[in-house]
């Protein structure tokens, strides 16, 4: 391993052990490889350490089995309800863990993430999301470095090896793209944890103008997939720092056209919502005609590295942040079926005032 390659692994090490959340590594039978200090914590029947521990051994007898069904799950994702096996035997506290195998040739090993459900040991939710905007800085950080010598290094490498072909060029570009991937996903994951500061000022803005804004730094997917927005007129204004009214827009949009259905331009519409709204508050809907989403994920699918299909490009930070930016704002955001035959996702928001409407 050269230098490079061992301050890229530091830095992921330092994060995963410095995350606020109890992490563990396993490998496929189960075997806890590496955990964090908050798992060490989170596991009283483990006083003497966890490593080279079965997993379901943590759990008590009754959970066992679901755990067992979601280290074997297709795909290597998967995310259950236990409760932790007390040292003396019994049940012990409620916990979600949620799994995810890596992308590695072997694709062996399974990241699991424990959460505490239990009122008595979990923290306050603000609590956590300052734990977990700390953590995300932190994490963006310690990557930057590491991986900007790597996406440098993969482009140097790229031109030597641009003219000979053969399965050196073609591991370069994979290099070069998931270096990019990787990327994207720590500037994703800065937008989310920048949504926990001081709040921009907002303006009373023209809610179309800012989509076609949006639509434009999508230029790319939209000429690759010939996608279609429609704006409906006299949208209402509404009352947001522009920055994030464009990151509200933007990631909608996107997610609209990253879930398209196969073999369909994608249509996407932009409109006002007809359902009751707050007073003070507008109501808007960005709908398209691809798959939608099934019932049962529609409040998962906002959920932080929530992916509804993990084979498409994308971080699952996306949705996350336009329900972070929403709720922020005093809104709300919510999916269900487009008349159309995707998703409709339902957004409001502060209202503004009409151009040429007088100020209070």
């Amino acid at each position: 391993m050269n230098g490079d390659d061992t301050a890229l692994y530091g830095a992921l090490k330092a994060a995963f052990l410095r995350a606020p959340e109890a992490r563990l590594v396993v490998d496929p039978g189960g075997v806890i490889l590496l955990a964090n200090p908050a798992a060490e914590r989170l596991f009283p029947a483990a006083s003497e350490g966890l490593a080279g521990k079965q997993l379901v051994c943590l759990v008590d007898e009754a959970s066992r089995a679901v755990l067992g069904r979601g280290l074997e799950a297709a795909g290597g994702r998967f995310s259950c309800e236990v409760r932790a096996a007390l040292p003396g035997g019994g049940p012990g506290r409620r916990f979600r863990l949620s799994g995810v195998r890596d992308e590695t040739p072997s694709g062996g090993r399974i990241t699991v993430v424990a959460v505490d459900l239990s009122s008595g040991g979990a923290n306050s939710a603000a609590e956590r999301v300052r734990e977990l905007e700390a953590f995300l800085q932190a994490v963006a950080h310690d990557l930057a470095g590491p991986l900007g010598t790597l996406r440098g290094y993969a482009s140097i490498l790229a031109r030597h090896l641009a003219d000979r072909g053969g399965p050196a060029a073609d591991l370069c570009v994979k290099m070069r793209l998931q270096a990019g991937r990787l990327a994207r996903l720590l500037d994703d994951l800065m937008a989310f944890a920048r949504l926990g500061g001081e709040p921009p000022p907002p303006a009373d803005l023209d809610v179309a103008a800012a989509a076609r804004a949006a639509w434009g730094d999508l230029a790319d997917r939209v000429d690759r997939t010939g996608a279609r927005l429609e704006v409906a007129p006299d949208l209402p204004r509404v009352r947001i720092a522009p920055v994030r009214l464009q990151q509200l827009l933007l990631n909608l949009l996107s997610n609209a056209i990253k879930y398209r259905a196969e073999g369909v331009v994608p249509r996407i519409r932009l409109g006002a919502g007809d359902g009751e709204t707050p007073d003070g508050y507008a109501h808007l809907v960005v709908e398209d005609n691809g798959p939608g989403v099934p019932e049962a994920d529609r409040d998962r699918v906002f959920e932080l590295f929530r992916q509804q299909d993990p084979a498409r490009e994308g971080s699952g930070v996306g949705l996350a942040i336009v329900r972070r930016i929403a709720e922020a704002e005093g809104g709300r955001v919510w999916v269900d079926d487009s008349p159309i035959g995707g998703a409709r996702f339902h957004l409001v928001l502060p209202r503004g005032q009409a151009e040429g409407e007088a100020a209070a």
